[in-house]
């Protein structure tokens, strides 16, 4: 950890606290947006997976999207590309 911190020019406690308010923030997205990802996997449901293995499969697309959120109305060209395959 200290390795980074210098190499990114902060402290080792500096560094920490940015780490952990960014990990904060993306558990929040993630808790924000369980009821679409509960109505996405009902949508697919009854088409040959379980609901279990949807909700899955599209809190895992979740998960990989978060990074490309960059604001509330814009969304990068990269996560709609995730997002719809």
């Amino acid at each position: 950890m200290a390795e980074w911190a210098d190499a990114v020019g902060l402290s080792c406690y500096t560094l920490q606290t940015q780490l952990h308010c960014a990990n904060r923030s993306k558990e929040k997205l993630f808790h924000a947006n369980l009821r679409m990802v509960v109505h996405i996997a009902k949508h697919y449901q009854g088409r040959g997976l379980s609901l279990q293995d949807l909700f899955q499969v599209v809190s895992e697309k979740l998960i990989f999207a978060i990074p490309c959120y960059q604001s509330l109305f814009i969304v990068p060209d990269s996560c709609i590309v995730i997002v719809n395959t």
